[in-house]
This record gives C-alpha cells, sequence and structure tokens, in this order.
C-alpha cells in the first residue's frame, strides 16, 4: 500500500457510490495548504461503506480514516505525519464448495452460489486496525540527504470460517443422491491481536565521477512485532443441507490448537550502489544482512521457544538505455523473510523463508508516441513457504521449494488523442513444487497456476466528454492446487465494461465486471472448488472542485 500524502494543489473530491449486493458507499478525499506560504500542508481520506457479499447473510462493511500532514520549514527539509484507522466488519466464505455440484455433477442439482456453508452468525472477518508513523529527510548539501520513517500500528481481528465433507446417510449405495446433499460441517476460528513498530533510517549520496554518475544509499531498518494468537479447529455443528439450507445452528469449539504469543525482532543492514555511464549504461549492486530472533510462549504448557537467523541477500541489475527507445536488461535478486507462524506439532516458529529470482527483458518507449512496451523472462524459487496441510491433521507445514518460470508481456499505449490501449500476457509452463516434505506434491503445481492468461482494454473519450471502456479477461484451464483436481478445470474468458460522463466538476461513471455474468470456477483441488466473482455495478458519482 502507499498512503496518500498531502498535495500543495488544493484537492476536494466526494464520491458516492450504489451498486451490486446492496452495495452503499461515500468517499472523500480533502488536500491544500493550511499556510498561506504552503510550509503545513494536510490531507484527509475518508471511506464508509454499506454492503453484502454475494453468499447469503454475510456483510461487508467498512469505515475508513486516514488524515496526515506535512510541515516543510525550509526547502531541504520535510516531515509528514502520516495515520489511518480500519473497521471491516464482513463475512468470510474462504472454503471452498464440494466437488460435487461445482466441478463434478451432483445429482441433486448445481450447488447456488448463493449458499453459506457455515453459519451467519458464526463466518467472519472482522478486523480492527489502526496506525501512525512518520517520513522525514533532509538534503544536507546537494550530495548527500539523510532519510528516516517509522511506523506504529495495532491489529485485532476476529476469523471464523467452516469446512465441511459429504454426509453419508445412504451406505449401501455410495452413489446415492442422499450421500451428497447434506454436509458434516467442521468449524475454524482463530482471535489475533498484533502490534508492530518498524523504523528506517537511510542517508543518500547522489555525485558524478568522470563519466559516472553514483547513487549510494545506505540504511538500517528494525521491526518489532508481537502477534497472539487463539485458533480453534473441530467443535460441534449441526450438518447444513446445501439444496435447502435452514440456518441458526449453534457452534461449539474444541479447545485451541494454538494459544500462542510470538513476538519477532529483526534488524537490517543494507547498501545499494547504482552507477550510470554515459547516460546508457546503469548498474545496481545491492546487499543487506538480516538478523532475526523469532520466540514463542505457548500458553498451555507455558513453555518458551526461541531462534535466531541471521542472513545475507543481494541484488544486482544491468540495463542499457539506448537513443531510440529500447532498454534491455537483466537482474537477480534474493529474499530472506523471518516467519512468525508456529508450527503446532512442535510448538516451535517455523524457520525463515527465502528466494531468489532471475529476470531478463526488453522495455520499449518510442521516442514519438505515447506508449510502453515490456516482456521479461524470469525463473523464480520460493523456498520454505507456509501452506496448509489437512493429513495427518489440519494445519499449518513448512514446506521444501517450488520453482516459477515464465514470460510476461505488457503494452500501454494511447492509440490516439482520444483512445487508450492496455493489453497484458502472461506464459507459466512451470509452477511446481521442486522439493517437499510431502514427496506426493513434487514435480505438480502448488498453486492452480494457469498456464496462459491474458487481458485487454480500451477506452475512448468522444467530443462530447462521453468515455466507453471495454476489456476482456482471459484465464487457462489448470488441473486445480497441487494438480489433484479430478478433472481439468475449464478456461474462462470475462468481459468487462464502463461508460462515464463530464460535465463540469462532476463525473458520472457505471463500472461492470463480469458484464456477461458467467458463472465459472476460479479454483479447485482434490475435496472443493471456489466460484468466481458474478457480475458486479457499480455506479459512481464524483465532485471535484
Amino acid at each position: 500500500m502507499v498512503s496518500k500524502r498531502p498535495l500543495a494543489e488544493g484537492k476536494k473530491e466526494v464520491e458516492l457510490q450504489l451498486g451490486s449486493d446492496d452495495h452503499k458507499q461515500i468517499a472523500a478525499d480533502f488536500s491544500g495548504k493550511l499556510s498561506a506560504d504552503g510550509d503545513w500542508l494536510y490531507r484527509l481520506v475518508t471511506l464508509v461503506r454499506d454492503a453484502d457479499l454475494s453468499s447469503e447473510d454475510l456483510k461487508n462493511d467498512r469505515v475508513f480514516i486516514a488524515p496526515s500532514l506535512t510541515w516543510q520549514p525550509t526547502e531541504q527539509t520535510s516531515l509528514t505525519l502520516l495515520s489511518q484507522y480500519l473497521d471491516a466488519d464482513a463475512g468470510a466464505v474462504w472454503p471452498g464448495y464440494p466437488l460435487e455440484g461445482t466441478l463434478l455433477d451432483n445429482p441433486n442439482g448445481k450447488i447456488p452460489q448463493s449458499t453459506l456453508i457455515g453459519e451467519p452468525d458464526f463466518n467472519r472477518y472482522v478486523q480492527e486496525q489502526w496506525m501512525v508513523g512518520y517520513d522525514f529527510t533532509h538534503q544536507f548539501s546537494d550530495t548527500w540527504r539523510i532519510a528516516q520513517s517509522a511506523r506504529y500500528g495495532d491489529y485485532d481481528l476476529d476469523y471464523g470460517v467452516v469446512w465441511g465433507k459429504w454426509l453419508t446417510t445412504n451406505e449401501q449405495d455410495p452413489n446415492h443422491a442422499e450421500n451428497f446433499r447434506l454436509y458434516d460441517r467442521t468449524p475454524f476460528q482463530s482471535i489475533e491481536t498484533t502490534t508492530s513498530f518498524t523504523l528506517d533510517s537511510r542517508a543518500v549520496a547522489e555525485f558524478t565521477l568522470g563519466r559516472w554518475q553514483h547513487t549510494l544509499l545506505m540504511g538500517v531498518d528494525y521491526q518489532e512485532t508481537e502477534n497472539d494468537t487463539i485458533a480453534n479447529w473441530g467443535g460441534d455443528l449441526a450438518p447444513l443441507d446445501l439444496f435447502n439450507p435452514v440456518y441458526g445452528a449453534q457452534v461449539t469449539m474444541n479447545a485451541p490448537f494454538i494459544n500462542a504469543v510470538t513476538e519477532l525482532s529483526q534488524t537490517g543492514f543494507y547498501v545499494q550502489e547504482q552507477l550510470k555511464f554515459d547516460e546508457r549504461w546503469v548498474l545496481t549492486l545491492g546487499a543487506r544482512y538480516d538478523k532475526a530472533k523469532v520466540s514463542t510462549t505457548d500458553r498451555g504448557s507455558q513453555a518458551t521457544t526461541s531462534q535466531s537467523d541471521g542472513e545475507w541477500s543481494t541484488r544486482a541489475g544491468l540495463v542499457y538505455l539506448a537513443s531510440n527507445g529500447f532498454s534491455p536488461y537483466l537482474s537477480y535478486a534474493e529474499s530472506f523473510s523471518p516467519n512468525t507462524s508456529v508450527d503446532p506439532l512442535t510448538g516451535k516458529p517455523f524457520s525463515p523463508e527465502a528466494g531468489r529470482q532471475y529476470e531478463v527483458g526488453l522495455r520499449y518507449q518510442p521516442n514519438n508516441q505515447q506508449a510502453s512496451y515490456s516482456i521479461a523472462a524470469f525463473d523464480l524459487v520460493r523456498q520454505d513457504y507456509i501452506v496448509w496441510e489437512w493429513q495427518p491433521n489440519p494445519g499449518p507445514r513448512q514446506t521444501g521449494e517450488t520453482t516459477v518460470q515464465g514470460v510476461e508481456f505488457e503494452a500501454l499505449v494511447e492509440a490516439t488523442e482520444s483512445m487508450n490501449v492496455t493489453a497484458s500476457y502472461s506464459w507459466t509452463p512451470k509452477a511446481d513444487v521442486t522439493q517437499s516434505v510431502n514427496v506426493s506434491t513434487v514435480g505438480k503445481q502448488d498453486k492452480a497456476v494457469s498456464e496462459h492468461q491474458a487481458n485487454a482494454w480500451l477506452d475512448y473519450q468522444f467530443e462530447n466528454n462521453l468515455t466507453l471502456g471495454f476489456g476482456v479477461r482471459f484465464v487457462g484451464g489448470n488441473w486445480g492446487n497441487q494438480e489433484k483436481a479430478p478433472i481439468k478445470v475449464s478456461s474462462y474468458t470475462l468481459f468487462d465494461a464502463s461508460i462515464g460522463y463530464q460535465v463540469d466538476n462532476w463525473q458520472l461513471r457505471l463500472n461492470a465486471r463480469n458484464l456477461g455474468d458467467k458463472d465459472y470456477l476460479s479454483g479447485c483441488n482434490d475435496t472443493g472448488c471456489y466460484y468466481g466473482e458474478r457480475r458486479k455495478v457499480v455506479a459512481s458519482l464524483t465532485y471535484q472542485w
């Protein structure tokens, strides 16, 4: 996320929205000067939403406010104070629907997307968070400047969903319709509180030596995070008839399988040098060292475990800026990220996650045209990441390694003064598990990544200030998470559209996603599938002054 900052030029905007799923929203964005000389600037961004999810009787409400203030006593010094508050009161429908009735035939018919597998009073994603911080910069000279950013945040989450499987009532005939109607439900909930403090201090030097332009960056960052989690899996919840659901069943949870406080402290030292030679060659070299300590206290056993990890990570990139607008480049990057998740089998925090990526590409920006084109080929490895495993017991597990390889293309073109076109295509022939503690997944895709994906969007503005837009999105077929879907999940093509009209300071716009209301599956595994988003239409009226 990038926070909106105060602007010197005045900005006042209010937007009203009405749309599908009883969507009602009002938002505002105000910014400008607090003093005549512009030393003090302000900005206030706020939003209130009252809406529903597509599943039955689930809310999708939100309140957001973000005030910020900038003080610029001199041209060399700037201090921006940032803050935000978010209250999200929404339902949760993350678990998918069973295979029979979505991907596979069900003798009782297709399961309606509006059917809620859980309970309206239990399925929830209630999030409250607030953050405060600052961003300070000071230019000492033509060469040196310093900067420091800090943020403190408090996050509270109350999350509840329901999983399930078919309840077999006719054991003599496994294929009988009775066995594909009642859903045996299992509740899961997690109540989490997180506090986080981050501090990043850096110095930048820009200077020229002969034919070389240097930008030297040096810094140190620090973070301290505490996460308090109480998670429950399983309990008592009555089965549900998915074709004639009646809600109101009481949910009784089992004892927590995670009841712990995890603390992370991490310090990173980094340096980067960017060298530009003759305005054509740009070489970037960077390195950082991270030292992290994770400790976990289990409330049940009162035992505390901790581990410390230190790791170097590097990055490098080279690009040639040709006079005709072509810019071939290549890059290499490594990553290191400590895990605060707790292994429920050992009660200890998982090991850090690591990764590396190679990329080679070509960018083109014509000298006589408002357009840009890019193509990139990449090879990425992700190691020691966390996944959810069902066997032998449900819970997070740390697996081995995933390798992703592919090619991406993007074009942004101003075809005429009135028409803009954007298009992209990605080819991902490999997104496979290459090492794993679960050997059955090696050589298979970890996530349901389609080999081919593409989208395009065109908008045209008429002389009477009417704007029309039309887009298409294509996602190819795949075999589901870890290629466990019993049959191939079909590809799908969706169409989007918009119409807008501008008059003076008023703008009226109507946006539609999945214009044809196509019924499709966005992903599957060996137990269930997820429905994609149905048609979503939102009308907005914006006034700026």
